[in-house]
């Protein structure tokens, strides 16, 4: 069953801290394209919708969060929501 679950990309998930527009976009979409759940994580909210707002290919979903990744409680409250 481990085996199952490391070649089951849909079970495995991308965490791509820092997911603005560029280098940040380009990595949350070529793990949603390999069939990875992808989460987006932000220190602000603004420009997350314009930056990751169409999916890399239909079928595919980028959850969004908004979390400051120098506050160590912030961190631990991703961790434990992902």
């Amino acid at each position: 069953m481990a085996n199952e679950q490391m070649t089951d990309r849909g079970a495995q998930v991308c965490l791509v801290i820092g997911a603005g527009p560029g280098l940040g976009q380009r990595v949350a979409h070529t793990f949603a394209k390999a069939g990875m759940t992808v989460v987006s994580v932000r220190r602000t909210g603004e420009d997350q919708d314009t930056a990751l707002s169409e999916a890399p290919v239909p079928g595919t979903q980028i959850t969004r969060y908004v979390c400051d990744a120098t506050d160590p409680v912030a961190l631990r409250e991703l961790f434990d929501d992902v």
